[in-house]
């Protein structure tokens, strides 16, 4: 169950300690200070409907409205019962350096903050009760944070039986006349529409960022969040939370922060049902969906895309949500910018944590799981475990995804981002879509192929009545920039390996194999497929894999360094870490290919340690080179020279 601070103790994630709050502290409203005219220039002016509340909003009851939402407006208790404020304005922030604390367990402790946002004066005064300023700030720039977010579950917890909370129930699409009442565990964000956002908002006509009394200015987004509106919040809530543990992690450096690392409960995520402004949803819409406040708003987050996999797998029947993917896996790339794609869904399970110095283990209980393109910069006790839990019957179903087919809420949605992705603009937005076009494809392929490249990472089973499915829509991804087999293949019969190396995404940059038990059969598939394919690959880690037998680490080997000194290799990262792929028996052809390759970087070679028997040595040097190809900026060369002093340093096992 969703509690209001992570469950697990073992990631620190809150940046700020929690202040200090008195009584008198805890009723103060919020009036703001005077308005400076030289702050946040990123902020507009808009006019209200209506600059003065009406006679009927005077004569309401001001006092009930607040103890309608004391929660969003004063504070609410945590999972330990301490007092979360949510009167007072609060920086938006991520941490900008983490580090380990080994002596409590693992945990983070952050240790620099960068803010987010610019200040923005008097959005609304609950001093007054009335809009104490017209300024407004900018859709893509109203992210909540988790500590926002959380004060919608205590409210629902504490109103929804009390006020007898009701929906309408629909059959195949269409509304009924019955009626269903609305509990914590399903209200989705349409409840939260209907019984928290409009009435909380009516009084200040702005979005339910903007009249959060803790929100001091704008809160750009370190991620943007695609969901279903029929998923729950609670389901919501536990996938966020586990996300925001997963990226805690920021180490200063360059990746970790690229990555979307630094989460803390400070940190703002945009989610369009609290960004728009519900009483004038026409303003926030555009025909064109690439100017629309959802592209700015992924934008400024860089593509960094969190899914929120609901148990119903609809989030990808939704034509937005596919639109969403189509801007972090095509469009992103299209920009030079790398988009993220992480996949959460909520699924109850257990993994086993090992507790240093003593290695005890004990199960800690976990709500939701993420898929993240990669990894997440986090990498707790338990991850991949965790990965294993994931429930797979919920990625088959996304397979036959067609954003043709998908549905949107407003027709004129569904016009609109068909055809701007078959390149119609003007007047011809509003013809009727194309029922079949090549970009659809397109986009079909690069989602179903992110869909299948995720899949792999927790995988332990095959078949599933989906096998050629999965390969095909691995194959025609021309987007998938990089799939990482962990620890996974084990679980892999060798001809299914030999599959999945065949037919390894077309577009793929990265490729790492960790601990591939398969030997040479799987060696020469991946083998056939870098000879064979018009590839761009350029990063490739091949870890703790030997091939083993008298030859086989020698040919495959030599098979790898000839495809390094052809013209068409674009491979400009090397790591070679405990495999039998170089050493005395071909080390003449890796000097030879080397000095012909015109794209490396850099080299790394690691001795072999703990593989041994595969070659039948008894004892071998665990030593390593690391070859730094060029300058500090990446270009030119190595000398001929200089390959050769370093290729020959006795660091290569002799076998």
């Amino acid at each position: 169950m969703w509690q209001c601070c992570s469950s697990n103790d073992d990631v620190v994630v809150n940046t700020i300690e929690k202040e200090q709050t008195s009584d008198e502290d805890i009723v103060e409203e919020r009036g703001g200070p005077k308005k400076n005219p030289n702050e946040c220039s990123d902020v507009g002016e808009r006019t209200p409907s209506t600059k003065e509340l009406s006679t009927n909003d005077q004569n309401y009851n001001e006092k009930k409205f607040k103890e309608d939402f004391k929660e969003l407006i004063y504070g609410y208790q945590d999972c330990v019962g301490g007092f979360v404020d949510m009167s007072r304005p609060r920086d938006a922030s991520y941490a900008s350096k983490t580090e380990l604390q080994f002596s409590r367990r693992g945990k983070l402790k952050i240790l620099k903050k960068k803010r987010l946002g610019n200040d923005v004066i008097g959005l609304f005064s609950y001093r007054k009760f009335s809009l104490s300023s017209n300024r407004t700030m900018p859709t893509e720039v109203r992210g909540i944070t988790l500590r926002q977010l959380r004060a919608i579950i205590p409210l629902i917890k504490r109103r929804c039986k009390k006020e007898n909370w009701t929906r309408p129930v629909y059959k195949d699409g269409v509304e009924t006349d019955e009626v269903e009442r609305v509990t914590l565990e399903n209200a989705t964000l349409y409840d939260i529409n209907e019984y928290i956002t409009k009435p909380f908002t009516k009084y200040s006509q702005k979005s339910f960022v903007e009249t959060l009394p803790s929100t001091k200015g704008t809160q750009p987004p370190r991620w943007f969040v695609s969901h279903y509106w029929g998923e729950t919040i609670v389901h919501t809530m536990e996938c966020l939370e586990q996300m925001v543990e997963d990226f805690t992690r920021n180490f200063y450096y360059k990746e970790d922060d690229e990555r979307g690392g630094g989460m803390t409960e400070d940190t703002p995520v945009w989610i369009c049902a609290f960004a728009n402004n519900q009483h004038d949803l026409k303003s926030e819409i555009t025909s064109n969906p690439a100017d629309s406040a959802f592209a700015k708003a992924m934008s400024i987050a860089n593509f960094r895309v969190i899914s929120i996999l609901d148990v119903n797998n609809q989030v990808y029947s939704r034509l937005w949500c596919m639109y969403e993917l189509y801007l972090t896996l095509i469009l992103s790339k299209e920009q030079d910018m790398n988009g993220l794609l992480a996949i959460y869904t909520y699924h109850e399970h257990g993994v086993e944590e090992y507790l240093s110095p003593s290695y005890l283990s004990k199960t800690m209980q976990k709500s939701a799981v993420g898929l993240v393109d990669g990894q997440p910069t986090n990498i707790s006790y338990g991850y991949y475990e965790s990965l294993n839990h994931f429930p797979k019957e919920r990625f088959f179903k996304s397979l036959s995804i067609s954003i043709q087919d998908t549905k949107a809420s407003r027709d004129d949605d569904r016009k609109h981002i068909l055809n701007a992705l078959v390149g119609r603009r003007g007047d011809d937005m509003e013809l009727e879509p194309l029922k079949d076009h090549e970009n659809y494809e397109t986009i079909n392929n690069a989602v179903r192929g992110a869909m299948t490249c995720l899949h792999f990472a927790a995988s332990d089973d095959r078949k599933n009545g989906y096998w050629d499915e999965i390969l095909h829509a691995m194959k025609h991804s021309l987007t998938q920039s990089s799939i990482e087999f962990h620890n996974y293949l084990d679980g892999f019969k060798a001809e299914d390996v030999v599959d999945l190396f065949h037919n390894l995404p077309i577009g793929l940059e990265q490729h790492r194999i960790s601990n591939c038990p398969h030997g040479r059969v799987a060696m020469d598939a991946f083998l056939d497929w870098l000879e064979n394919t018009l590839t761009n690959l350029k990063k490739l880690y091949i870890f703790g894999t030997c091939i083993g037998g008298e030859v086989g680490g020698k040919e495959c080997g030599e098979r790898l360094a000839r495809f390094l000194a052809r013209d068409v290799c674009k491979i400009d990262g090397l790591i070679l870490h405990e495999t039998d792929l170089v050493g005395s028996r071909n080390v003449d052809t890796w000097i030879e290919c080397l000095e012909k390759n015109q794209s490396l970087k850099y080299v790394k070679f690691r001795g072999m340690v703990n593989f041994v028997k595969y070659v039948g040595e008894s004892e071998l040097p665990n030593t390593s080179i690391n070859v730094p190809l060029g300058d500090d900026s990446g270009s030119g060369m190595a000398s001929d020279r200089q390959k050769k002093h370093i290729i020959h340093m006795q660091s290569f096992q002799q076998y």
